[in-house]
């Protein structure tokens, strides 16, 4: 749920924070970062990374719909659902 607290650059901050945390295990476990390859290794189970991981879906999901706006957030929602691949 948004709250007037978050704001465009508060939640840019979350996800930078959140993305540094999964940085930061990888880097210590010896592990290479997710990437759009085919064989790219997903992320690891790890309490911490997973939830790292669901905080910045939320940050960039409400960023998302904030920078949108009401109106193009709802035109983009019905695009979407109406859409054959939605």
């Amino acid at each position: 749920m948004a709250t007037s607290k978050d704001t465009v650059t508060s939640l840019a901050a979350q996800i930078a924070s959140g993305t540094e945390a999964i940085k930061k295990y990888l880097d210590g476990k010896g592990l290479t970062e997710p990437s759009f390859a085919a064989d790219a290794p997903t992320l690891p189970d790890a309490p911490e990374v997973q939830a790292a991981r669901f905080a910045i879906a939320e940050a960039a999901s409400k960023l998302h719909h904030l920078i949108l706006g009401p109106a193009d957030y709802l035109i983009s929602q019905t695009l979407t659902v109406g859409s054959p691949t939605g």
